[in-house]
């Protein structure tokens, strides 16, 4: 903490990072590995607070430490929402008086979250319009999303091969525009952002290192599961919020090109491989308009 009291900047954003990465964890769904990861992340940001000193942060440090020891699927989501208003605690509490360690870690009685926001309405909406383009509109962007993982992992090795390049960023491409075309707003945003990202790296003005790989990665899993959830509310099965862990996605490729933006070694830019622009914006667009 700074000698005021106050939380330092640097501290919060890597604690704010860390919670985006667990929320994408969580919407994506939860799994052994998830669990562990998370488990993971939470123990990091401990080790950050301790090192960060004070009493507010050693405490919600030991709150964390304790979290992570009793963390299970069926609870995660609430353990983290509860450790994410003690740390909104500490910070608001800044140089004033100390607080007892209840009133600062022991979330208010949370209030249930809507099933969608209005954002998600809309979408929907717009997807109930044509079930048969709607229904198209899922199956290819999940499996343009299926193709992505393995070539990201060869990307690994050669961040510079421009074949890897175009076949990482064609999907994603084709995901934003047939979304953009149907409405789906939040996908076609999350979409555009990595796919900005793969474009830079394309045109040599950043580079594909591990924390892009990552991103990428992570991405897909996050497209994945909200198109999957498209699917399952349009069945009239209840939906997952998926809002915070896309800003924070999106947030961190914005905070890594902005980061990196005189980093990039210069290299010829090699000729890009076209793309389709998906599928016209009209309603009445024929489903076999959309993007192969």
């Amino acid at each position: 903490m700074t000698d005021s009291g106050m939380v330092d900047e640097q501290v919060r954003e890597q604690v704010r990072d860390a919670f985006g990465r667990i929320d994408c964890r969580l919407v994506v769904g939860l799994d052994e590995e998830a669990l562990a990861q998370i488990a993971a992340e939470l123990a990091a940001m401990a080790a950050l607070a301790e090192q960060a000193g004070g009493r507010r942060l050693a405490d919600w440090a030991a709150f964390v430490r304790t979290t992570v020891r009793d963390l299970e699927n069926a609870t995660a989501e609430r353990a983290v929402a509860a450790l994410r208003h003690g740390w909104q605690s500490v910070q608001d509490s800044g140089a004033g008086p100390e607080l007892p360690i209840d009133d600062v870690l022991v979330p208010p009685a949370a209030e249930a979250a809507p099933s969608s926001t209005a954002g998600d309405s809309a979408e929907l909406e717009m997807l109930a319009a044509d079930p048969e383009l709607a229904g198209m509109f899922i199956a290819e962007a999940l499996d343009h999303l299926g193709t992505i993982e393995a070539n990201v992992l060869q990307l690994e090795s050669a961040p510079d091969d421009q074949t890897l390049l175009n076949d990482v960023f064609r999907p994603f491409h084709t995901v934003k525009g047939n979304a953009g075309a149907l409405g789906v707003t939040s996908v076609q945003e999350l979409a555009h952002t990595v796919e900005d990202l793969l474009d830079r790296c394309r045109s040599g003005r950043h580079r594909a290192g591990a924390a892009e790989i990552d991103i990428i990665l992570r991405a897909v899993d996050l497209l994945t599961s909200m198109i999957q959830d498209l699917q399952e509310r349009l069945a009239g099965r209840p939906g997952r919020q998926a809002g915070a862990g896309r800003r924070a996605l999106m947030s961190e490729v914005e905070r890594l090109l902005a980061g990196a933006a005189v980093a990039a070694p210069a290299r010829p830019a090699a000729v890009a491989v076209p793309v389709d622009a998906g599928p016209a914006a009209s309603a009445a667009t024929p489903a076999g308009a959309l993007a192969p």
